[in-house]
């Protein structure tokens, strides 16, 4: 969830793609191709904010440190049991068995496919709004356009299940 305090006269907006829609339009061998891979997801921002000592606690855990994670490429949504596209570029660094870069063209064509204008929806913020969404089935992105202008917004996350793939036991 995403609320907005204060936001610039001009720019700012967010960007929503669909991978639920993005998957779907996939040609059918590269659909069943995707869905037996397997991402490694990993952020060297947040890694570093974990080993510095910030936002360190999960779970009232204490966290150590922040390794590279395996998630499908496609998962199954927990409730809808619809398949979409569960890669994005600020996280999804590789694909397991797949060596750099014929994994990382791969995943250049996924994004170039996920974010076409037909997936897309770009929302302009006014000062009290809330956007909700799911992020098991999108990837969203905050336009950093307005040139220093302040902009204020509120953020909460709320505790996600374990992505499952086609093949993931149930």
């Amino acid at each position: 969830m995403l609320y907005s305090v204060v936001v610039p006269d001009a720019g700012g907006d967010t960007m929503w793609a669909n991978t639920r829609a993005a998957y779907d339009s996939l040609g059918a061998p590269l659909r069943r191709f995707c869905d037996d891979l397997i991402g490694v997801h990993y952020s060297p921002h947040y890694a570093r904010v974990v080993a510095e000592g910030g936002g360190n606690t999960w779970h009232g855990q204490k966290l150590e440190e922040l390794p590279p994670v395996e998630h499908p490429v496609v998962r199954v949504h927990p409730e809808t049991k619809r398949k979409n596209l569960f890669v994005n570029p600020g996280f999804t660094v590789g694909l397991k068995d797949i060596p750099g870069s014929q994994g990382k063209a791969l995943l250049r064509l996924l994004y170039n496919h996920m974010t076409a204008p037909e997936f897309l929806v770009r929302y302009k913020w006014s000062s009290g709004t809330l956007a909700f969404w799911d992020n098991r089935t999108t990837m969203h992105y905050g336009i950093y356009d307005y040139d220093g202008a302040r902009r204020v917004m509120h953020r909460v996350i709320l505790r996600g299940d374990k992505p499952q793939g086609p093949a993931s036991p149930a």
